[in-house]
């Protein structure tokens, strides 16, 4: 029960609560009761999924909210470009005011920047504000360098995206009986069968033990493909961990200098890279998870994360590199 409210309480922080639109129904119709629900912080629709059983102990056999499309009875026209900045003003001065957004932001057409600001703190413990300049761990978006800079090398001829990855990736990672099937393309559309380096190891070890990409070796050793390769989609942090892998054997370099020098510096990215957080970087924002009845109300979330971000996250980045 305490796990069922922890989600129900995350809804609600989320969305300020919902309110009632409707009951949606289907042709043929479905084995499940849909309610149709309004956002309370952000008007967007989400969908309350019931589903019953005929059963003295219970009737509620399943519970879930997800994104919803807009209902059919709803007109929601195109705004011009003045009512859309208006909206957006008052969007961020809402979540700012009710302490839900935390970062900066950057609206832009062409090359005229509308909007350019920044709310909260990059530091609860010293009340510091952010600024729009301030860098932000920007988690699994470093996989999206990760695939550039693969896709880079491909270009060059460096590399084939039909490559099986044991030419990169050798025995002390994973047995070559499972590299010997898994191509580059696999680790890219994460269908290569592989999970998550983040075990039950990496939650009871130093974050401290985790700076280079050969050092989470450990924690994929044991790890096996769940299917065969390309036989479905399950999304991997070892795949985009041991694409770094390849980047390496194909570059000579180590990962973290070629994503510096191929991609952030031709871009004009110079707030952008993997820093390590226990070095004082300037201006690089803590990140914090809400905890519901704690008497800080927040929790930082530095020790949920290696003391360096890699190829799977953990990135840094600001708003207008």
């Amino acid at each position: 029960m305490e796990a069922h409210i922890e989600v129900w309480r995350g809804v609600y922080m989320e969305t300020g609560g919902l309110d009632f639109h409707s009951i949606r129904t289907y042709v043929p119709v479905r084995e499940e009761t849909v309610v149709i629900l309004k956002d309370r912080y952000f008007g967007g629709w989400h969908g309350l999924v019931l589903r019953f059983e005929d059963d003295t102990d219970y009737l509620v056999a399943g519970l879930q909210v997800t994104p919803a499309r807009t209902p059919t009875n709803v007109v929601e026209g195109p705004l011009t470009e003045k009512e859309f900045l208006s909206q957006v003003e008052e969007l961020m001065d809402g979540m700012i005011e009710r302490g839900i957004f935390s970062g900066s932001m950057l609206v832009a057409k062409e090359d005229k920047v509308l909007i350019e600001r920044a709310g909260g703190e990059a530091s609860r413990r010293f009340h510091v504000p952010n600024n729009i300049d301030t860098k932000f761990n920007i988690g699994s978006m470093n996989k999206m360098f990760t695939s550039t800079a693969v896709v880079q090398l491909e270009e060059k001829g460096m590399l084939s995206f039909d490559d099986p990855i044991d030419r990169y990736v050798d025995e002390s990672w994973l047995p070559k009986e499972y590299t010997s099937k898994i191509t580059v393309h696999h680790l890219l559309t994460h269908t290569s069968g592989l999970g998550s380096y983040f075990t039950e190891d990496f939650v009871r070890g130093s974050r401290t033990l985790y700076r280079e990409i050969d050092d989470f070796k450990p924690l994929v050793v044991g790890d096996a493909p769940e299917f065969e390769p390309g036989e479905r989609f399950r999304y991997s942090n070892t795949g985009m961990l041991l694409l770094g892998v390849v980047i390496e054997s194909v570059t000579g370099e180590s990962y973290f200098d070629y994503i510096r020098e191929n991609i952030y510096a031709p871009a004009g990215m110079t707030g952008s890279d993997c820093y390590e957080m226990d070095y004082p970087v300037e201006n690089l924002a803590i990140g914090y998870s809400p905890v519901p009845g704690n008497e800080y109300g927040w929790q930082t979330n530095l020790f949920k994360h290696s003391i360096k971000g890699g190829p799977a996250g953990g990135g840094f980045s600001t708003v207008r590199d």
